[in-house]
């Protein structure tokens, strides 16, 4: 795939200049021979055409470089070299497992990242010695080997680590477009192994054996990037199994080859940094990169590893039972009774008010009730010719004569 594409060429560039390749000045005057981009509003305020809507249609929202300071431009691309390492700890202790890398290695890229200082990372390696652990792990242990130190180190333009993948990525891609023999490669990494890290950055520049000019012609005319037809590679299952599953769907990569301490990999950004950091650090590999669409790296993915297991589905919350009730308390309880419903005739006779009897009312009643009594009392008194005697005489003495 060859690229002329002005956001490609300018990653090239950052990439030669991270593996010091590419002197200031050609990087200076590559900057100040790109055309200037026009501002959004001066594409807008322009006549209709067609040359109008190709420059709307390729319009860069970041706004690229600045033509007047190169170190400035390649810090503000360097990001474009790598993304965010997600990694967790259990990743990490497995793929130190499995490749046992070199410890001393890694605590030099953790002091090189300014995620460490080198007493304590010298402190941990001792003790790890001592104890008769294996260090790497035991860097994992001591919580100096995290993800955040991964992204550090990732991230950071002084470490040398960052150097050397980049170079090594700048000496496949001037193979692959022929400024290099394929020997440059395999000679490198023959003199890498075992080496201190100044003298791998070393190794890996003297194979580089072509100049700034040179480069940045062949990045003017038109570089080519490595890619991978997956339809025609009969993928190995075996090189799966050196990654966590996890980490190959996130990261979505895929294991092309393997040549000693090269392995090949499919990835959807060729230029990114991230991948060959993380990986060299961690496993020992020299990373290769080759271009793959994204949903071919998916469905590789999907055919390649198992699938992915759905977590443990937690039952659903029940309420207990409501307790039964104490059968002891039901001889001793008051029963309950019903309240009776209360008679509304009733309340309604009861609610009318008594009116009070007036006094002349009371008078009549009483002289009735008089006249009543004197009439029952003459009708039980019966008829006599002699007047009675009056209550007040005394009777006569019926035994006295007269005399």
């Amino acid at each position: 795939m060859v690229t002329t594409s002005p956001d490609i060429s300018d990653r090239l560039v950052v990439l030669f200049c991270a593996a010091g390749l590419l002197h200031e000045a050609d990087h200076a005057r590559f900057l100040a021979g790109r055309k200037k981009q026009k501002s959004l509003i001066e594409i807008l305020n322009s006549s209709v055409s067609k040359e109008t809507f190709k420059e709307f249609l390729t319009y860069d929202v970041a706004g690229g470089l600045k033509s007047d300071d190169a170190k400035s431009g390649a810090s503000a691309l360097g990001s474009q070299l790598s993304q965010r390492v997600l990694l967790d700890a259990d990743e990490i202790s497995e793929l130190l497992l499995r490749h046992e890398p070199d410890a001393a290695r890694i605590g030099d890229a953790l002091v090189d990242a300014g995620g460490a200082s080198r007493s304590s990372i010298d402190r941990t390696l001792a003790e790890a010695r001592k104890l008769k652990h294996d260090p790497a792990k035991w860097l994992l242990h001591e919580g100096q080997l995290t993800n955040d130190a991964l992204q550090r180190v990732v991230a950071s333009d002084s470490a040398s680590l960052r150097k050397q993948a980049a170079l090594f990525l700048s000496l496949c891609l001037l193979v692959h477009n022929q400024s290099l023999s394929s020997g440059a490669i395999d000679s490198a990494l023959a003199d890498i192994e075992g080496k201190p890290n100044e003298r791998i950055t070393e190794t890996l520049r003297d194979a580089a054996s072509i100049d700034s000019r040179g480069i940045l012609e062949k990045i003017e005319n038109g570089f080519r990037l490595p890619e991978a037809d997956l339809s025609s590679i009969e993928l190995d299952a075996s090189l799966f199994e050196l990654f966590p599953p996890g980490l190959l769907r996130r990261q979505t990569f895929v294991p092309l080859f393997r040549e000693g301490n090269l392995l090949a990999l499919g990835v959807s950004d060729p230029l990114s940094l991230t991948l060959p950091i993380m990986l060299n650090l961690l496993t020992g590999f020299w990373i290769q990169p080759y271009f793959v669409p994204s949903n071919v790296l998916i469905d590789r993915l999907n055919t390649m590893l198992p699938p992915v297991q759905a977590g443990p589905v937690a039952e659903p919350l029940v309420a207990p039972p409501a307790p039964a009730p104490d059968k002891s308390l039901e001889d001793t309880a008051p029963a309950r009774t019903k309240p009776a419903k209360a008679d509304k005739t009733a309340a309604k006779k009861t609610s009318k008010p008594v009116k009070a009897a007036s006094p002349s009312a009371a008078g009549r009643d009483e002289k009735s009730r008089k006249a009543k009594a004197k009439m029952k009392q003459a009708i039980a008194t019966p008829p006599s010719s002699a007047a009675s005697p009056s209550q007040n005489e005394a009777p006569a003495d019926s035994g006295s004569a007269v005399h």
